[in-house]
């Protein structure tokens, strides 16, 4: 079965051996917020190894399986390969893309979320340098100094990245 395998770095290849897909899933062993995911685009949606989502557009909703290991998210994989999709589908799926989460868990979820945005977003304002004070911002009515290789300060070229209100302003 003709397939394109998406890895975690957002890498594409076409067809790729047993070998090349045990090298991908090895791939996430370790975690990454910003990349958890590989995929095997045929039918296969979505890999991590605690999840396995199953999206055969032929068959329905999307399903999942939670907890599963490096060895049977390839043998998914190998069996999806092969065409084997009646083996997949007898595998013990559940509804659904992901496990139902109690209204904490998601809230914890979202919060999160919110801190690790809110961090990488920090992250990305402080590495945007000092301000010039020689070379005044280009936004209307502002009196703050442009960074380098700009012509805003830094609040204002975090909003023209981010496309909201810059969090870190004075």
């Amino acid at each position: 079965m003709a397939c394109h395998v998406v890895t975690r770095w957002g890498a594409g290849e076409d067809a790729p051996s047993e070998h090349r897909m045990r090298e991908i899933l090895a791939e996430l062993d370790q975690r990454d917020r910003e990349h958890p995911n590989a995929w095997l685009l045929t039918t296969l949606d979505g890999l991590c190894p605690w999840l396995v989502i199953w999206d055969n557009l032929d068959c329905g909703e999307p399903r999942h399986q939670v907890g599963i290991s490096r060895q049977k998210a390839l043998e998914l994989w190998l069996k999806l390969l092969r065409g084997e999709i009646e083996a997949i589908e007898q595998e013990p799926w559940r509804p659904g893309q992901s496990p139902p989460r109690s209204p904490e868990e998601q809230a914890r979820l979202v919060r999160e979320a919110e801190e690790w945005a809110m961090a990488s977003s920090r992250s990305f304002y402080d590495q945007l340098g000092p301000e010039r004070s020689a070379v005044p911002c280009r936004h209307p009515g502002c009196n703050r100094g442009a960074i380098n290789y700009s012509v805003f300060c830094r609040s204002h070229h975090f909003e023209m990245i981010y496309h909201q209100i810059c969090p870190f302003t004075h």
